[in-house]
């Protein structure tokens, strides 16, 4: 009799320790410790999270609020005037939007920037900023940049253009940056920023004014129309990938060989020659313009015959728009 009741308790233990396992098992997948990704749930389907970036919008589509951008087109042109209400919209915008992690004077320091540490909100008030082009910081704007979030569900397209007019009256602004002062004469015309020109102190047009002597290519010549563009970065990348990277390296690194020159490799960019760079864009993109427009020689060492920079320009190598394209990248590596 007691071994039949001792075989009863053994079973009863061997069902309950099942039981508990099986319970503990069902459990575990309950509370989603052990996850199984069922088709039917929706927590896990295709969807876009929060602050992610939007999905690409159908093709031949149309925002109901007017064409924002359309893709492989270019950056859109800023259909909204910089009147006082649009710059007061705006104003009111960025504050709400945008002063958490740019800071109230859009110098990148805002409160939140201390905790971003892999990427730091952009100095609005920078030349790397300025010399965009409208519709460039436009795009920005809407989809976002880095750490940056898009705001495109959060602002308007009209909003959104306000906020760009807005940023245009920030200091160093190129349209708000007052002209450079001539220091020597020169046959070449002073270079113009959005139709704004810089006006010269005297009756023959000037070069900006610089606290060093700026380096200047071999080949003479002045500036181009390039200078009366704003730039696009996004699109200047790509036309450096594909004539400057030879002989200037990725994001104009320098370190690529050029045998016979007296420097033995071709000039960086990436940090670029001081004396080139310059606080008001004007001015930097000015110094870069006579080299990309005339090309150069560099110096060379007895009997070399080193490798020269082409005349990108006065060969129409590359148009206006794009050689302003490029100088708005080789600025915005040098903020």
């Amino acid at each position: 009799m007691s071994t039949s009741l001792s075989n009863v308790l053994k079973r009863l233990g061997i069902l309950f320790a099942v039981a508990i396992v099986l319970l503990g098992i069902t459990m575990l997948f309950t509370y989603d410790v052990i996850k199984i990704r069922w088709v039917s749930f929706m927590a896990i389907s295709p969807a876009m999270q929060p602050m992610e970036h939007p999905l690409p919008v159908p093709s031949q589509s149309i925002p109901i609020e007017g064409p924002a951008y359309i893709p492989n087109m270019g950056a859109p042109k800023n259909p909204v005037p910089a009147d006082q209400a649009s710059i007061a919209r705006g104003a009111e915008l960025f504050h709400i939007n945008c002063t958490a992690c740019h800071g109230a004077d859009a110098k990148g320091d805002g409160p939140v920037a201390p905790f971003l540490q892999t990427k730091k909100p952009a100095d609005l008030t920078s030349p790397a900023v300025q010399f965009l082009s409208d519709g460039a910081i436009f795009m920005v704007v809407s989809n976002g940049f880095g750490m940056m979030p898009p705001l495109n569900e959060n602002l308007t397209v009209r909003e959104r253009w306000d906020v760009v007019n807005f940023i245009r009256t920030l200091s160093n602004s190129p349209s708000t940056t007052a002209a450079p002062t001539a220091s020597s004469t020169s046959p070449s015309p002073t270079p113009t920023v959005s139709g704004t020109s810089a006006a010269p102190t005297s009756s023959s047009q000037t070069e900006p004014e610089a606290t060093e002597e700026a380096a200047r290519p071999s080949n003479p010549g002045g500036p181009g129309d390039a200078i009366n563009l704003r730039g696009d970065a996004s699109s200047g990348t790509q036309i450096f990938a594909a004539n400057c990277v030879p002989c200037h390296n990725t994001e104009g690194k320098g370190g690529i060989p050029n045998p016979g020159s007296s420097d033995g490799t071709f000039p960086p960019l990436n940090p670029i020659d001081p004396t080139i760079k310059n606080s008001d864009p004007k001015t930097f993109a000015y110094n870069l313009d006579l080299f990309i427009q005339h090309g150069s020689t560099p110096e060379s060492l007895p009997g070399a015959a080193p490798t020269s920079m082409p005349a990108w320009g006065d060969k129409n190598a590359l148009t206006q728009q794009q050689i302003a394209d490029v100088i708005a990248y080789i600025i915005s590596l040098n903020p």
